[in-house]
């Protein structure tokens, strides 16, 4: 019962506070992960690296903490083997194939990435 509780808390927060303002667009959620860390040139752009990556991270660990602990059914079926830089690549892709949906959330962008390329079968 208690985790109903914690669970609905949870989403009637965060549901008021969606409906104003989303913390990061596709747009923004595009430019960070575009930065080509490798580049010499884009050390100046550790920020935004690190905005893709901690973004990413933590979309996907949220999930896996809504699952593990029973408040979720599966969305996506993900390899634990898979790394936090294959999931940026693919949230990148997603988001390049994608023009038509940038504008919307970046948590939903992220989530409908990992749920196109991991389905549970």
């Amino acid at each position: 019962m208690k985790k109903w509780i914690l669970l609905i808390a949870l989403l009637v927060a965060q549901g008021a506070h969606a409906g104003y303002y989303n913390y990061m667009s596709g747009n923004e959620l595009l430019t960070a992960c575009s930065v080509d860390p490798w580049d010499p040139a884009s050390k100046l752009e550790l920020v935004r690296i690190s905005k893709c990556t901690g973004y990413v991270t933590g979309i996907t660990d949220a999930y896996n903490v809504f699952h593990n602990w029973n408040f979720i059914e599966p969305m996506w079926c993900m390899p634990n083997e898979v790394s936090i830089d294959q999931l940026k690549k693919l949230v990148l892709k997603y988001l390049k194939e994608n023009p038509q949906a940038i504008h919307m959330g970046a948590s939903s962008l992220v989530v409908n990435a990992v749920v196109l390329a991991f389905p549970c079968e």
